[in-house]
């Protein structure tokens, strides 16, 4: 998708000095030459192929950056940033990734990574067992309820049934080296 600021620029107030692609006098301006040429050079190439699917899902979840904000378990612990630092590991193995939402389809990927879910539902971790793809968690999985609560069955809660562990104990993370976000 392509999505342009201005389609013309704004005659008055503070807008008119943002260029849009025609000019207040709605001639076209270099930007709406410059779109033209685009659209052109597009037509040229043909219809597009459709996204390829990549080997592996990054579950990016703003309810677990929400409730890591909320206690984040460390001074400078920012879920984001730990999505970020996953990525960046991935694609520097060359891996190509889709980042998808903790309600995906996860049917036909080799790997899905889920950087901490704290709060996991019964429904993910069904669609995860389904997919038949290697799943890796990070810290923190499973800690809490949606509610915010430590499961009664201890973590990592729904994934139990799987995981043949409890969390008895946890201490703080440790501080990191990059900067926070």
């Amino acid at each position: 998708m392509v999505s342009y600021f201005r389609w013309r620029q704004a005659p008055f107030a503070q807008e008119q000095m943002h260029a849009g692609l025609n000019r207040p006098d709605r001639v076209m301006d270099q930007g709406g030459r410059e779109a033209r040429q685009v659209g052109e050079e597009l037509r040229v190439l043909g219809p597009l192929a459709p996204c390829r699917r990549g080997a592996v899902a990054l579950v990016f979840s703003y309810e677990a950056d929400w409730q890591f904000g909320i206690q984040p378990h460390a001074a400078d612990f920012r879920w984001l940033r730990l999505a970020f630092e996953v990525y960046s590991a991935l694609r520097r193995l060359g891996v190509d990734i889709d980042i998808v939402p903790p309600d995906a389809d996860f049917t036909g990927y080799s790997l899905v990574v889920a950087p901490s879910l704290p709060i996991l539902s019964d429904e993910l971790v069904s669609a995860l067992e389904r997919s038949g793809a290697v799943v890796m968690f990070g810290p923190r999985t499973g800690s809490r309820t949606p509610e915010g609560h430590i499961p009664s069955t201890l973590p990592p809660g729904p994934l139990a049934r799987r995981l043949p562990f409890k969390v008895t104990r946890v201490e703080s993370l440790g501080a990191t080296s990059a900067a926070p976000y």
